[in-house]
Protein backbone atom coordinates (compact mmCIF):
# COMPACT_ATOMS: atom_id res chain seq x y z
CA UNK A 1 0.00 0.00 0.00
CA UNK A 2 1.38 3.43 -0.91
CA UNK A 3 0.57 7.00 0.03
CA UNK A 4 0.00 9.72 -2.63
CA UNK A 5 3.78 10.26 -2.94
CA UNK A 6 4.17 6.61 -3.99
CA UNK A 7 6.10 5.67 -0.83
CA UNK A 8 5.08 2.40 0.80
CA UNK A 9 2.96 2.86 3.96
CA UNK A 10 4.11 -0.48 5.39
CA UNK A 11 7.39 -2.35 5.43
CA UNK A 12 8.49 -5.75 6.65
CA UNK A 13 10.70 -5.90 9.73
CA UNK A 14 11.75 -9.31 11.06
CA UNK A 15 8.81 -11.01 9.37
CA UNK A 16 6.17 -8.54 10.62
CA UNK A 17 4.49 -5.66 8.81
CA UNK A 18 5.02 -2.26 10.42
CA UNK A 19 3.89 1.16 9.25
CA UNK A 20 6.44 3.19 7.33
CA UNK A 21 5.09 6.68 8.07
CA UNK A 22 6.23 7.57 11.58
CA UNK A 23 9.62 6.45 12.93
CA UNK A 24 8.46 6.73 16.54
CA UNK A 25 5.65 4.17 16.27
CA UNK A 26 7.05 0.70 15.72
CA UNK A 27 4.24 -1.64 16.73
CA UNK A 28 3.26 -4.02 13.93
CA UNK A 29 0.36 -3.29 11.59
CA UNK A 30 -0.53 -6.84 10.59
CA UNK A 31 -3.20 -9.45 11.34
CA UNK A 32 -1.33 -10.76 14.40
CA UNK A 33 -1.26 -7.26 15.90
CA UNK A 34 -4.95 -6.76 15.13
CA UNK A 35 -5.69 -10.03 16.95
CA UNK A 36 -3.75 -8.71 19.96
CA UNK A 37 -5.71 -5.46 19.82
CA UNK A 38 -8.99 -7.40 19.71
CA UNK A 39 -7.99 -9.30 22.87
CA UNK A 40 -6.97 -6.05 24.56
CA UNK A 41 -10.30 -4.49 23.58
CA UNK A 42 -12.18 -7.48 25.00
CA UNK A 43 -10.28 -7.18 28.30
CA UNK A 44 -10.97 -3.45 28.53
CA UNK A 45 -14.66 -4.01 27.77
CA UNK A 46 -14.81 -6.47 30.66
CA UNK A 47 -13.00 -4.11 33.02
CA UNK A 48 -15.11 -1.09 32.04
CA UNK A 49 -18.32 -3.10 31.68
CA UNK A 50 -18.73 -1.58 28.23
CA UNK A 51 -16.89 0.40 25.56
CA UNK A 52 -16.11 3.46 27.65
CA UNK A 53 -16.05 4.89 31.19
CA UNK A 54 -18.29 7.79 32.27
CA UNK A 55 -21.28 6.11 30.66
CA UNK A 56 -23.79 8.85 31.49
CA UNK A 57 -21.55 11.63 30.16
CA UNK A 58 -20.88 9.84 26.88
CA UNK A 59 -24.54 8.99 26.35
CA UNK A 60 -25.55 12.58 27.13
CA UNK A 61 -22.99 13.91 24.64
CA UNK A 62 -24.23 11.54 21.94
CA UNK A 63 -27.98 11.81 22.54
CA UNK A 64 -29.85 12.23 19.23
CA UNK A 65 -30.40 15.91 18.37
CA UNK A 66 -32.39 17.61 15.66
CA UNK A 67 -29.83 20.33 14.95
CA UNK A 68 -26.74 18.15 14.41
CA UNK A 69 -25.35 14.62 14.42
CA UNK A 70 -23.08 13.54 17.23
CA UNK A 71 -19.58 12.38 16.44
CA UNK A 72 -16.97 9.97 17.76
CA UNK A 73 -13.28 10.13 16.82
CA UNK A 74 -11.10 7.05 17.34
CA UNK A 75 -7.44 8.09 17.01
CA UNK A 76 -5.23 5.08 16.37
CA UNK A 77 -8.18 2.89 15.46
CA UNK A 78 -6.05 -0.21 14.81
CA UNK A 79 -8.44 -2.99 13.83
CA UNK A 80 -11.38 -0.58 13.86
CA UNK A 81 -13.48 -2.79 16.14
CA UNK A 82 -14.02 -0.14 18.84
CA UNK A 83 -15.16 2.39 16.23
CA UNK A 84 -17.55 -0.16 14.73
CA UNK A 85 -18.91 -1.06 18.16
CA UNK A 86 -19.54 2.61 18.96
CA UNK A 87 -21.23 3.07 15.58
CA UNK A 88 -23.58 0.19 16.36
CA UNK A 89 -24.36 1.55 19.83
CA UNK A 90 -24.92 5.10 18.50
CA UNK A 91 -26.40 4.68 15.00
CA UNK A 92 -27.42 8.35 14.99
CA UNK A 93 -23.77 9.50 15.39
CA UNK A 94 -20.93 9.61 12.88
CA UNK A 95 -17.89 7.58 13.89
CA UNK A 96 -14.48 8.17 12.33
CA UNK A 97 -11.42 6.01 12.96
CA UNK A 98 -7.98 7.17 11.88
CA UNK A 99 -4.76 5.19 11.75
CA UNK A 100 -1.41 5.21 10.00
CA UNK A 101 -2.42 2.23 7.85
CA UNK A 102 -5.72 1.14 6.35
CA UNK A 103 -8.13 -0.88 8.45
CA UNK A 104 -8.74 -4.39 7.09
CA UNK A 105 -12.40 -5.15 7.71
CA UNK A 106 -13.65 -8.73 7.81
CA UNK A 107 -17.40 -8.18 8.17
CA UNK A 108 -19.99 -5.56 7.50
CA UNK A 109 -19.28 -2.06 8.76
CA UNK A 110 -22.12 0.17 9.97
CA UNK A 111 -22.96 2.93 7.49
CA UNK A 112 -22.23 5.60 10.10
CA UNK A 113 -18.65 4.34 10.58
CA UNK A 114 -15.70 5.10 8.33
CA UNK A 115 -11.95 5.02 8.59
CA UNK A 116 -9.24 7.10 7.00
CA UNK A 117 -5.49 6.75 6.75
CA UNK A 118 -4.02 9.71 8.60
CA UNK A 119 -1.75 10.65 11.47
CA UNK A 120 -2.79 12.44 14.60
CA UNK A 121 0.55 14.23 14.66
CA UNK A 122 1.02 17.69 13.20
CA UNK A 123 3.31 16.37 10.48
CA UNK A 124 1.89 15.60 7.05
CA UNK A 125 1.31 11.99 6.12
Amino acid sequence: MADPSGEARVKEVEGRLVQNVNELYMLPADATEHDRLELQSFALNLALEGNYPAREAVRAALVPRRDRRGGVLDIGTGSGSWAESMAREFPHADVLGIDLVAVARAGSTPTNCRSVVATSCHESV
